[in-house]
């Protein structure tokens, strides 16, 4: 699979240098250069999947080009090991009675990741491929996380220890949950550097592109982003898509194939954009 930029510039690239660079080269937002179409019976197979088996086999249509499907799973079974439910995401029965004309409503449990975030989804693949990758060429690098509350605590719970990454976590003084706060700022592995700031919760985007895309100080510093923009957070969490479609038709007793609703609140739209990416990938979504 190679990775285009939306601005339609810079080079095509692989998994890994999309994943490094988090922004293309000329700006823009890496994104498949073809879009995958399930092909007859691909539901079905996905379905009968156990959740990692169903991760593997999706990262593995991004990354067979560079990673061998044996490193794909050893890296999917490291990231889901402290979850709290064997499930990773169960799904509950809020209303209805679990038939399919009765307008049942689940809701889909994302909180059972280390840091009680859905982007524990996302930011567990991505940073132990980044560091894979870094380790493989015996260089290191450095993630620059700008954050409002979930992404610090759940990159910092990603790459915490691992030897090829350090990360640099900024967050806006006073304007995130003391629960949060605590989350990173009591974090003492030594490859983890948190820093507050004066400012509203937006105002280090512009700095953290500004240094992503400047490509002689990326290279010269090892760095990476991975926040909201980078394509490999967008792969990851489409994977819970697939997975709540799944066990949603399942409880709902509705045959596979039927449309199923989801709503979600939005803020970046990273996890709405995957979830875009489902519904091209299989007609699924409405």
């Amino acid at each position: 699979m190679r990775f285009v930029s939306t601005r339609g510039g810079g080079e095509e690239e692989g998994i890994e240098e999309a994943l490094r660079r988090g922004y293309a080269r000329d700006g823009g937002l890496y994104v498949p250069k073809v879009i995958r179409k399930l092909e007859e019976g691909e539901l079905e197979k996905l379905s009968r999947l156990e959740f990692r088996e169903l991760c593997s086999e999706i990262l593995c249509w991004f990354a067979s080009d560079e990673l061998s499907e044996d490193e794909v799973r050893d890296i999917v079974r490291s990231c889901f090991e402290g979850f709290s439910s064997d499930e990773i995401i169960p799904l509950t029965m809020l209303s209805g009675r679990g038939t399919g004309i009765d307008g049942s409503v689940l809701v889909a449990e994302l909180f059972h990741g280390p840091s009680m975030s859905f982007k524990d989804f996302g930011q567990q693949v991505l940073c132990k491929l980044l560091n894979m990758f870094a380790q493989k060429k015996k260089n290191k690098i450095s993630i620059l996380v700008s954050t409002t509350g979930d992404t610090g605590p759940a990159a910092i719970m990603a790459a915490r220890g691992l030897e090829a990454l350090k990360v640099v976590v900024t967050y806006p003084h006073g304007q995130i949950s003391r629960f949060q706060e605590l989350q990173m700022t009591t974090e003492d592995a030594g490859n983890v550097f948190v820093y507050s700031f004066e400012g509203g919760g937006d105002d280090m985007d512009a700095p953290i592109k500004t240094l992503s895309t400047d490509a002689l100080f990326q290279e010269q510093h090892g760095l990476a982003a991975v926040n909201s923009i980078n394509i490999g957070r967008v792969i990851m969490q489409s994977v819970h898509y697939f997975w709540s479609y799944f066990r949603a038709v399942e409880k709902a007793k509705l045959p596979l194939g039927s449309a199923v609703d989801f709503a979600l609140p939005c803020g970046a739209l990273g996890n709405a954009a995957a979830g875009q990416r489902v519904e091209s990938f299989a007609g699924v979504l409405p």
